[in-house]
Order: C-alpha cells, then structure tokens, then sequence
C-alpha cells in the first residue's frame, strides 16, 4: 500500500468519482475525511470504506462556506493529527442554458461550489501543510475547462478557472514542498449522469467519439489520483492530467471537411 501512514481529505466524497478516489486512497492505506455537503452520502462512503478494513470518517461540509471548510480541516487534524493529501472534488451544474438566458443565481452558484470551493478548501489545509512543509492537492476539473460546450458557460468557465488556480498554487506553494495538481475527466459514468447513460442511443454515440471506444468508470479517475497522491508522483506539479480515453485528440477530426469529418 503506497499511502500508508497519509491522511487525506476528499471533498464530494459521498457519491460519484469523490466516492471513488475515497475508496481507492484508503485501500492504498490512508486514512479518510469523507467531507460532503449531504451528510448520508458521507456516511454510506465511511461505510463502504469501513466495510473494507479501513478508516474514516464523515464530516457535512459546504465547501462555499469558509467556516465549515475550518471545521472540516479542525477534524481532520483532531482525528488524525494532520493532513497529507486533499482532493477537491465536490462541484455542481446548473441546468442547460444559452449565457444568454443564464440565471445571475445559477451563475453565482456554480462559481460558489467549483471555484471558491476549491479556492478555499485549498487555502485553509495548505496552512496546515506549510506548517507540515509538505503536502498534496489534487483538484478534479473537467475536458470542459479545456473548452466550452453548448449551453454548458458556467460549468465551463469554472472548470477552466480551476486549471488556472491549480497552475497558481503549485507556483506559490512549490517552495513549501506542496504539489498541487488537477484531473480533467472525460464522459465517465457517474449515478449523477446515469439517467443519460441509461438511454443506448446516447451512450453508444458518446462511447463511439472515444479513440478507446468505451465510457469511463470513477475508477479510472481514482487509479490517477493515487498516483498523484503517492510518491511516485514527488516530481510532479502543475499539471493537469486528462483522462478522457482519447476523446479529446478527435476533435479535430469531427470538423467537416477534413480526414474523419463528416
């Protein structure tokens, strides 16, 4: 196991891909802060890690509140007497929308979760690390921080807002011995995106646009913040890591007129 004796926080931890990585970092052996805003979810997450062996335990937090986020870094040092690794996960959508009709509050929300969240939930735990002088951050963005979709400016624009940050806190935090990189998912099947998957003509269209020819699992996502996390990873910051099956170098190719488009 290549985090034994580590403890880490993962935000949005209670479903999905931060339910995952969870899962993936405490049978690497680290110790778990299950942090997320639906208290039950963070529960089932203890209980599935439990279940297996391990430790952790579940903290409420909205990560667009600076006060939980200090109540969430004061467990975590209560519980386990420090912090090795944070994972900044939790993030939300609005609902589709031209920019032009976007509500100003969906705006706001969205900006509140993925940005601010992250911005804030890194900031109060490198204090800790900077004291430790040494630490990890992963932050998990999305392909769509690399470019923007129909309908999809919000979540676009706060994804691509997070590579920058990443980018920012490894220049200025590189000096304590704090690595901080971020994860960029491709079309990975999530319960949260379930519903669309479910319907075959949607999923063997968007299976069909990757080079490797499936859709992703959290799984994939987990196995790459372990690494990241670990000491195999101890030169690495900065970076952002995309993991998208491919999809991401066919784009060009989907452009009428030119070889593979329509």
């Amino acid at each position: 196991m290549i985090l034994t004796s580590k403890s880490a926080i993962i935000t949005g931890a209670g479903s999905g891909i931060g339910r995952r990585i969870a899962l993936k970092l405490a049978e690497q052996g680290a110790v778990i802060v299950v942090a997320d805003i639906d208290p039950k979810s963070a529960e089932d997450t203890v209980s599935e890690i439990e279940k297996a062996g391990h430790k952790a335990i579940a903290v409420r937090t909205d990560v667009s509140d600076k006060r939980q986020v200090i109540e969430m870094k004061d467990r975590a040092l209560k519980e386990y007497g420090k912090i090795d690794i944070l994972v900044n996960d939790a993030g939300v959508m609005s609902p589709p929308s031209p920019i032009e009709d976007l509500p100003e509050e969906e705006w706001d929300r969205v900006m509140a979760v993925n940005v601010k969240g992250v911005f804030l939930s890194s900031q109060v735990v490198a204090k800790e690390m900077i004291h430790q002088k040494e630490g990890c951050i992963i932050n998990i963005a999305s392909i769509s921080g690399h470019g923007p979709y129909p309908m999809g400016g919000a979540y676009s624009s706060s994804k691509g807002a997070i590579l920058v940050l990443t980018q920012q806190l490894a220049l200025e935090w590189g000096k304590h011995h704090i690595r901080v990189n971020s994860i960029s998912p491709g079309m990975i099947r999530t319960p949260l995106n379930e519903k669309v998957f479910a319907v075959k003509e949607i999923y063997e269209g968007r299976k069909n646009l990757v080079p490797l020819h499936r859709v992703g699992d959290p799984e994939d996502i987990a196995n790459v913040a372990v690494f990241l996390a670990s000491d195999n990873a101890s030169f690495i910051t900065g970076i952002d890591i995309t993991v998208d099956g491919g999809f991401m170098t066919v784009l060009q190719g989907l452009i009428p007129g030119r070889a593979g488009g329509k």
